[in-house]
């Protein structure tokens, strides 16, 4: 497997373009040739294309006014994508690992309307087919791009640490060290009794068909069961998931519900007016000074994370080009709600809110486990997580339920109970671990098992 920088740029297409074809349709767009050469008219094969296999990864970052922010490390696929119009071939290289897009499907149409570009010897949408994985927290910096090639090999170590370019070190005010999940398969501890919330959230566009949720019970009488995983809000967009959620959540009885959006901002961010009392007063604030995601974006700038976010290993920043849409419009959900929200809360016995990170938990319980994706080991790593889920806890599931989560290729509807698995551990342990400083720099704390 060879490791691969990707640098992609606003003039091939903008940042929402390219997060959506990553997020949305597991595809990296990049033409396969140059456009023809002047003097010859022949249409070389872009610098490195040639050599990217099935297997390798590449790191992506997004570059724009000098700035570098990472969009994750993605895995090229050797199985077809649904919306694979063929594979592309070269005279002397044979197969390559691009394919060709077809025009009438979801992904072609979705490109048509970007500023992406047309292979300009094939005319047809090109890339790759990818997965999302877990990369190294990679510094870009200019140097990694020399000359005009966007795709370079990478080799661990070569990129400046992230500390070296404007991020925070995991350390937090009372000096302790880095948090690392659980030993891994190790059980976890949930309450003896109770109800526990858990929302895997989404930012984008049509939000309500991402957003799941889960309810777990817990009883001395019996195993902990899974009541419910689903979703509340098909058929809304992402304002309207917002407008409803405060509502939803207030409705649903529980002890502790965990919600996998950051609550609260770097407290590097230093915009005028910004508050730092909390997710309700922070999504007030938002919704009254910046109308879109990307005024948002635009006032808070680059991305820094958090001190949470270093210790739980979180691999973007609230504001990093592929979380700013969920963190808006989690903070604007949590505008109206009157429940109490750690760390800025107290700990009352029952209708606390907390943040939680499904990935902490996974690494925990089943470690480089790549549920995400529709590929038959896809669905053998959602059975492999699953049962790792159970054996942890020992928690009873339906038939119904369990099909549920094995069918959502997108794993989300596993996030939904990783949230309240993690929510119910928390509680446990009585909501500790916790940076003394955590409520007042506004960053917030997020919650999980082995606190």
């Amino acid at each position: 497997m060879a490791e691969w920088i990707y640098r992609a740029t606003p003039r091939r297409a903008d940042w929402e373009a390219t997060v959506d074809c990553l997020t949305d349709y597991n595809f990296l767009c990049r033409t396969a040739y140059t456009e023809p050469n002047k003097k010859t008219g022949i249409n070389q094969l872009v610098a490195h294309v040639r050599e990217v296999k099935s297997g390798d990864v590449i790191h992506m970052a997004f570059s724009s006014d000098g700035e570098y922010e990472p969009l994750g490390s993605f895995e090229i696929l050797d199985t077809d994508h649904p919306d694979q119009g063929g594979p592309i071939h070269h005279a002397e290289h044979g197969r390559l690992s691009l394919f060709r897009v077809s025009e009438r499907c979801p992904l072609g149409q979705m490109l048509a309307g970007t500023t992406f570009k047309r292979d300009p010897k094939l005319g047809t949408f090109t890339g790759w087919h990818v997965r999302e994985v877990e990369g190294p927290e990679i510094g870009f910096i200019p140097e990694m791009f020399p000359g005009n090639n966007a795709l370079h090999r990478f080799t661990p170590g070569q990129a400046a640490p992230p500390s070296e370019i404007g991020a925070r070190p995991a350390t937090v005010a009372d000096g302790t060290s880095g948090r690392s999940p659980p030993t891994a398969g190790a059980s976890i501890t949930l309450p003896k009794t109770g109800r526990f919330i858990g929302v895997d959230w989404s930012g984008a566009a049509q939000a309500g068909q991402k957003v799941w949720a889960a309810a777990v019970h817990c009883s001395e009488r019996n195993p902990p069961k899974l009541e419910f995983v689903r979703r509340p809000f098909v058929g809304f967009d992402a304002a309207g998931v917002a407008t409803r959620f405060a509502n939803w959540l207030a409705s649903e009885p529980f002890v502790a519900a965990g919600l996998d959006f950051c609550f609260g901002v770097s407290r590097s961010h230093l915009v005028k007016g910004l508050p730092r009392t909390g997710p309700a007063d922070l999504g007030r604030w938002i919704a009254e000074n910046y109308p879109t995601p990307q005024n948002f974006k635009a006032a808070l700038g680059r991305e820094d994370k958090r001190v949470t976010d270093r210790k739980c290993g979180s691999p973007f920043a609230p504001t990093n080009l592929r979380m700013f849409r969920q963190a808006y419009w989690g903070l604007r959900a949590l505008a109206k709600s009157k429940l109490p929200i750690l760390p800025w809360g107290a700990p009352l016995a029952e209708g606390v809110v907390v943040e939680i990170l499904p990935a902490h938990i996974v690494k925990a319980l089943c470690p480089n486990c790549r549920y995400k994706g529709t590929s038959s080991q896809a669905n053998l790593e959602r059975q492999r997580l699953l049962a790792a889920i159970i054996a942890a806890v020992g928690i009873t599931i339906s038939a119904d339920n369990e099909q549920t989560l094995l069918n959502d290729s997108e794993g989300d509807a596993l996030d939904a109970v990783l949230a309240a698995m993690a929510a119910a551990a928390a509680k446990e342990s009585g909501f500790a671990g916790v940076a003394a400083d955590s409520a007042t720099s506004g960053e917030g704390w997020i919650y999980s098992v082995g606190q």
